[in-house]
C-alpha cells in the first residue's frame, strides 16, 4: 500500500455508531498474501505506531466542567443535536447532514463528518463541550464516501465509529503530536471487498482514489484538534460487563445457537441485565435481546424498561451498540434515547454516544 502505513484493527471492546453487524469469522484464517492472520483483541480501533521522536505531553490537569448538561449526542434529519438527559431539551450543535459521528466524553469532544447547510462539500468537524455546543470546522473539505471515522490520542488510545468488519476506507485523526489525517482500512472479514490484489496490497481503484483523497485532507484548525486531543486523559475505562449464569428461557427462538438463549451480562451503571432471547443467521448473524431486572425478576423491551412482564417477551431487539449515560439515568440504542423512568426521550435518530463517560455494549455473545 504505497504512500501510507497500513493500520491493523482489532475486534470490539464495548465502545463507539453502530451499523449492521457483520457475520463474525469463526477463526482467523491465513491470508492469501502469506501475511499472518489478525486475531481479535480488546478494542475495535486501529493500532497506530507512536512516533519515537514525538514526546508524550505532560500530564494534563483536571479538566473543567462541561459547558453543557449531560446529554445524548444524536444525528437527526436536520443535523447534530444534544438531548438533555434531565429535561429532554434539544440543543442544535450543527445544521446540515452528518454522515459519521463519534463522542469522546473523556476529552469533552464530539468528532464528526458532515456537510453544513448550503455547503457544496463535506468537512471534518468537532464540538468542544467545555466551551459550548457549537461545531468547529477542523478541515473545510473532505471526500465523499468515507465509511468510518477514528481518533487517536496519546492518553485516550483510539476510538472509532465502526468495527473493522463494518467499513472499507476510513479517516483517522492522529492527534498525538502534530495533528494530521490518515487513511485507515477495514474489510477484516472480507479482504476482497477492499483488495483487488491482496498479495500486492493493491486496493480496488475507487477505494485507492478515496484513500488518496483522505490523505490529502488538511486540517484548517489544527489548534482546536490538538487542544481536544491533549485533553483525552488516561481515565479508567468503564468496567467490562460481568458474565452471569444463564437464565432459563425458551430455546426455540435461538434457531442458530440454541445454547445461547438465556445467556446474559450485567449492564454497568444500570440495574438491568442484557439477556439473549433469540438468534438467527441469514447473510448476517442476528441476536435478539431483552432487559431483565434481577431485583424484581421482571422482563422489559429495550425500547421501554417500564413495560415490564413476568416472563420473557415474544420478541426482543437487535442492537448495534448500547450506550450508558455516566449518571446511569439513561441509555441509548442505535435509533433512540431511553430514560429509565421517563421512557423514550427521542427516537428515529442515530446515536453517537453521551457527553459523560459510560459503558458501551455491542451485545451478549458478540
Amino acid at each position: 500500500m504505497s504512500g501510507s502505513e497500513r493500520f491493523v484493527w482489532s475486534a470490539p471492546l464495548l465502545l463507539a455508531l453502530a451499523c449492521s453487524k457483520s457475520e463474525p469469522p469463526a477463526k482467523a484464517q491465513p491470508d492469501p498474501s502469506g501475511s499472518p492472520p489478525v486475531e481479535p483483541a480488546a478494542d475495535h480501533a486501529p493500532e497506530v505506531e507512536t512516533p519515537t521522536d514525538a514526546p508524550e505531553p505532560a500530564p494534563a490537569p483536571e479538566p473543567p466542567p462541561l459547558a453543557v448538561a449531560e446529554s445524548a449526542v444524536v444525528v437527526a434529519a436536520n443535523g447534530l443535536q444534544l438531548v438533555d438527559v434531565a429535561t429532554s431539551q434539544l440543543t442544535a450543535a450543527f445544521e446540515g447532514t452528518v454522515s459519521l459521528c463519534l463522542s469522546q466524553p473523556e476529552a469533552g469532544a464530539i468528532w464528526f463528518v458532515g456537510r453544513a447547510k448550503d455547503a457544496a462539500t463535506d468537512a471534518v468537524w468537532a464540538v468542544d463541550l467545555q466551551r459550548g455546543p457549537e461545531a468547529i470546522a477542523l478541515a473545510s473539505e473532505a471526500p465523499e464516501g468515507i465509511s468510518a471515522l477514528a481518533v487517536h490520542t496519546w492518553r485516550g488510545g483510539t476510538i472509532a465509529t465502526h468495527t473493522p468488519d463494518d467499513f472499507e476506507v476510513g479517516l483517522l485523526l492522529d492527534l498525538r503530536s502534530v495533528p494530521m489525517t490518515r487513511r485507515t482500512l477495514g474489510c477484516q472479514s472480507e479482504r476482497t471487498d477492499c483488495w483487488e490484489d491482496p498479495a500486492a496490497e493493491k486496493l480496488h481503484p475507487p477505494l485507492e482514489a478515496l484513500a488518496t483523497a483522505i490523505e490529502g485532507v488538511r486540517l484548517s484548525d489544527p489548534g482546536v484538534a490538538k487542544r481536544l486531543g491533549d485533553r483525552a486523559l488516561a481515565v479508567s475505562k468503564p468496567r467490562l460487563p460481568k458474565p452471569l449464569d444463564n437464565l432459563t428461557v425458551p430455546s426455540e427462538p435461538c434457531r442458530d445457537e440454541p445454547v445461547d438463549c438465556g445467556r446474559r451480562v450485567e449492564i454497568p451503571g444500570l440495574p438491568y441485565h442484557l439477556v439473549v432471547t433469540g438468534n438467527d443467521r441469514g447473510d448476517l448473524f442476528h441476536e435478539s435481546l431483552q432487559l431483565y431486572d434481577p431485583a424484581a425478576a421482571t422482563w422489559a423491551p429495550l425500547s421501554d424498561p417500564k413495560a415490564t412482564a413476568a416472563e420473557p417477551l415474544a420478541e426482543g431487539s437487535e442492537i448495534g451498540r448500547l450506550f450508558v449515560a455516566g449518571s446511569g439515568q439513561a441509555y441509548a440504542i442505535d435509533d433512540r434515547v431511553v430514560h429509565l423512568t421517563r421512557g423514550t426521550l427521542v427516537s428515529d435518530v442515530e446515536v453517537c454516544g453521551f457527553t459523560t463517560p459510560g459503558a458501551i455494549l455491542t451485545g451478549v455473545t458478540k
